[in-house]
């Protein structure tokens, strides 16, 4: 009868443990998921007033993204859309990099991507050099 009890209770443990293993990292994942789906597009001014990045909210069958769009301040006139996008999910920030008119991009799955303001126009590169912060 002992056996039998201790057989039970080990079996009962073991699937405790089991949904456990397998139900936390699900639920985990599903508010993972959630939070990207509540992303929040924030508008932002350049050091100098000179620019507003608007980030973009894109919902498509396959998950959230964002992006990013530069206008005038002065004039509304759109200078730049960025036709990239990035998964909200591994999104940690879309933002003008201090100081200057470069946007930094820092993401989870592609790393840091800059798009930095070249001779009047914003060029995708993976490093601020190119800048011209200050034309």
């Amino acid at each position: 009868m002992k056996k039998r009890h201790l057989l039970f209770g080990i079996i009962v443990l073991l699937c405790i443990v089991g949904i456990l293993y397998f139900a936390i990292p699900i639920i985990a994942h599903k508010w993972i998921v959630s939070e990207s789906m509540d992303f929040q597009p924030e508008t932002l001014i350049s050091f100098d007033n000179k620019y507003v990045l608007h980030q973009l909210k894109y919902d498509e069958p396959t998950g959230t993204f964002a992006s990013f769009a530069i206008d005038s301040r002065d004039t509304g006139e759109r200078l730049f859309l960025c036709h990239e996008k990035y998964r909200t999910l591994d999104l940690k920030s879309i933002s003008w990099e201090d100081g200057s008119y470069t946007v930094t991009v820092i993401s989870g799955d592609v790393g840091t991507i800059y798009y930095c303001r070249v001779e009047g126009i914003w060029v995708k590169s993976d490093k601020t050099e190119t800048n011209d912060s200050y034309n």
